[in-house]
């Protein structure tokens, strides 16, 4: 167990198949920085262009899910 921790710890990012998007590979990407202050807030989140065209495709919508 131990050494599966250093891996995810110190080891390198995984890298993202070319089969998704640009957008999406930067969100995982950004999600998976290992500072947590340089990871996006959820805000941040819901404001990417992957996740508002999801959003827009099941007919939902932003502020339904930004709790200020």
């Amino acid at each position: 167990m131990r050494d599966l921790f250093n891996a995810i710890v110190d080891g390198p990012n995984p890298t993202i198949s070319g089969q998704f998007s640009t957008d999406l590979r930067d969100l995982v990407r950004d999600l998976l920085q290992k500072n947590p202050g340089d990871r996006p807030s959820a805000s941040d989140i819901m404001a990417r262009p992957c996740i508002r065209r999801i959003l827009f495709l099941k007919d939902l919508h932003f502020e339904e899910f930004v709790y200020e």
